[in-house]
């Protein structure tokens, strides 16, 4: 089932919870970081599904209905206090950054997309999509992990928003991909950030019959 669907261009983004979709998605996870890591003949938990999963919402692009790319997207609530899955559980990111206690935060993990898709902007769109999203849930920062040159990029195209991120170093739990890939932790604090502070991000708003989002001036 779509619960939300934005089309830019040829590419259509939707919040899924189909698991066919799902899996079509993971699929391409594993491709992209096998082939583009050069990584063989290796079992890459990092990428496989997890316990995660079920707190999580997965952002799809879609092609003529087939899955292209995508994210998943991890929200912390106050309420529950469960961590992200970049989290160290002896290092909560609230003990770098005490405000996040009183604030839900998400992280965007396992970023996708195959490579004929990948078109100049791409990046930018998503993102915003993720942001428009975020504020109406009363996200107050969005984090990732990040290599050097990912970072770069992410940057480039936060940018092109109106926004920035900030940088941290951040002890990471212990994992494959972190050893072999010195990360850093990428901030995107929304909390100056409203629906009507920026012209580029123009609110979700519910469809009276279902549960489809669609973005509306």
């Amino acid at each position: 089932m779509l619960v939300s669907q934005n089309t830019l261009g040829s590419l259509q983004f939707s919040f899924s919870t189909d698991v066919h979709v799902i899996k079509d998605y993971y699929d391409i996870v594993k491709n992209v970081y096998r082939n583009e890591m050069h990584i063989r003949n290796i079992n890459l938990p990092e990428v496989d599904p997890d316990e995660f999963d079920f707190q999580s919402d997965f952002l799809i692009i879609l092609s003529n209905g087939v899955c292209v790319g995508g994210a998943r997207i991890t929200t912390s609530y106050p309420k529950n206090k469960n961590l992200i899955p970049l989290e160290n559980e002896n290092f909560p990111l609230s003990t770098f950054i005490p405000d996040l206690q009183y604030h839900a935060y998400s992280e965007i993990s396992r970023l996708a997309v195959l490579p004929e898709f990948r078109k100049q902007g791409l990046v930018a769109d998503l993102f915003r999509y993720i942001i428009i999203r975020s504020l109406d849930n009363n996200i107050s920062s969005i984090f990732a992990k990040s290599s050097k040159i990912h970072t770069i990029n992410y940057r480039r195209s936060i940018k092109k928003l109106g926004l920035d991120i900030n940088c941290f170093n951040y002890p990471f739990k212990n994992d494959f991909l972190n050893t072999r890939y010195k990360k850093n932790l990428v901030m995107l604090c929304l909390k100056d950030v409203t629906n009507s502070s920026n012209g580029q991000f123009q609110r979700l708003t519910p469809k009276a019959q279902d549960q489809t989002l669609t973005l509306v001036a």
